[in-house]
């Protein structure tokens, strides 16, 4: 049976969602009654990259203050903080790479190339290989950081084809820029008494002006409903063609009354074989005899 190295088992511990730490892994060795095998060289480069770049980020982390950006951190093209894992399995395989969901974002800012400057401000995706290292694509060749978050990358090729890039990181400004807006928020919070009561009165004259001023605005809809209630009230009573007397259902209907009498209108009435028979319908009406 193979033992496996700490970086193997580790790595195999990380998948099935188990206990991936030192003291578990002598744990599995005691088990199996085995010592430590010797590491292949890949492993042992994996495992330095890995402990450089934690010594980097701790070292980083105790000599930043004040809200700035601690040096050699890695962050996301987001600017989230991000920490790099190692899969110490050094054959190729994208499914391997425990960063493979790492995306970052820089920008040139200078760089020499083939023998020529390179200064064009050009924007590029920053990628992060199985081991932790970061590194990106230009003009066809793979570049490398040369240490976590320095934003100094080299070509892995010879020195006639390819060169360094300064990247500036994009996600690191962005955290940056966040920390800064919020030590300045902090900074502006924490004044004296005096200067909390002057913000206090001017919010509260603020909210003052504000009401009044949604006050006049409730006033002049409330005025322009009222306006609109007489408008349909008017339109709803009027009476086309009717005198100024006319005020209600009643006068209109005693209006056209009188209008078809003068006009000499006949309206429909009820006869009998010996002539017109009294009815209600010939009141108000101009009647004509039949036998006239």
């Amino acid at each position: 049976m193979a033992v496996k190295t700490f970086a193997a088992w580790s790595a195999r511990a990380r998948e099935i969602g188990i206990n991936d730490s030192r003291a578990a892994y002598q744990g599995y060795l005691n088990n199996i009654g085995a010592k430590e095998p010797s590491a292949p060289a890949s492993s042992v480069a994996a495992t330095n990259i890995q402990r450089a770049a934690s010594s980097s980020s701790s070292s980083s982390s105790s000599s930043s203050s004040g809200g700035k950006k601690a040096a050699n951190k890695i962050y996301t093209s987001e600017g989230k903080e991000y920490t790099p894992q190692v899969n110490g399995n050094m054959l190729p395989g994208f499914r391997d790479n425990p960063n493979r969901d790492y995306e970052g974002l820089g920008e040139i800012v200078q760089g020499n190339v083939r023998g020529y400057r390179v200064d064009d401000r050009s924007k590029l995706r920053i990628y992060m290989t199985k081991t932790g290292r970061r590194g990106i694509q230009y003009e066809g060749n793979t570049y490398y950081e040369i240490s976590p978050g320095s934003g100094s990358f080299r070509s892995v090729v010879g020195k006639g084809e390819g060169g360094t890039l300064e990247l500036a990181d994009l996600g690191a400004n962005k955290a940056n820029s966040a920390a800064e807006a919020a030590a300045a928020e902090e900074s502006s919070g924490g004044g004296s008494g005096s200067g909390s009561s002057g913000g206090s009165g001017t919010v509260d004259e603020y909210v003052k002006e504000s009401k009044t001023t949604v006050d006049e605005r409730v006033a002049e809809t409330e005025d322009i409903a009222a306006d609109a209630k007489t408008e349909i009230a008017k339109k709803a009573t009027t009476f086309p063609g009717a005198p100024d007397w006319v005020n209600s259902p009643e006068d209109f209907e005693n209006w056209l009354r009188s209008k078809s009498a003068k006009a000499g209108f006949a309206s429909t009435v009820k006869t009998s074989p010996t002539g017109l028979g009294p009815t209600l319908m010939t009141e108000g009406v101009k009647v004509t005899s039949l036998s006239g």
